[in-house]
């Protein structure tokens, strides 16, 4: 299931990073955004394949709720127009969350599975940089940092779609 959420907060994230460069529309990033909010809520609802991954359940579902509102706040702003500093204050939350969580993937709190906690927290600490930076560019909000955020943005949700890219290839095993 690590791959499948992966692969969408990547998705939503080059979405975004394209939005920040100013070449597609925010209704397309909105649209993207409801949609990868749906995708993951039901992956929280239903849990797919929960029993068979290497992370714990309760950490990968906090995982994906806090994508949850990031991806639906996302929405918000893209398809009603809602305020994009809230996005901002928000993102400061998720990067410390992300943060917290390369410790709990680094620091081997999780000794079952090395390879996917190795993994898990590369994709964090990208995340936790990408969050960091969006917090930068819209809560104080700094506008000259803007294309340097949108190109970390473009890359970091490249690398992180690849990772679940190779989970879904089984070039990257990411099951006990």
């Amino acid at each position: 299931m690590e791959a499948l959420v992966f692969v969408i907060i990547g998705a939503v994230l080059f979405t975004q990073a394209w939005n920040l460069l100013r070449l597609i529309d925010t209704k397309v990033m909105g649209m993207v955004a409801a949609t990868g909010a749906l995708a993951l809520g039901a992956l929280v609802v239903w849990q797919p394949v929960a029993p068979v991954t290497a992370v714990g359940g309760g950490v990968l579902a906090t995982l994906i709720l806090v994508a949850v509102i990031y991806c639906a706040a996302l929405a918000g702003i893209g398809l009603w127009g809602f305020d994009p500093r809230a996005l901002g204050l928000y993102s400061i939350f998720l990067a410390i969350l992300m943060l917290a969580l390369v410790g709990y993937f680094m620091l081997g709190f999780n000794p079952a599975a090395v390879v996917i906690s190795t993994l898990s927290g590369v994709v964090c600490l990208i995340l936790t940089v990408l969050f960091g930076l969006l917090f930068f560019l819209l809560a104080p909000p700094f506008r000259r940092i803007q294309l340097i955020v949108s190109w970390f943005y473009l890359v970091g949700s490249i690398l992180v779609a690849l990772v679940g890219i190779g989970a879904f290839l089984n070039i990257i095993d990411l099951t006990v």
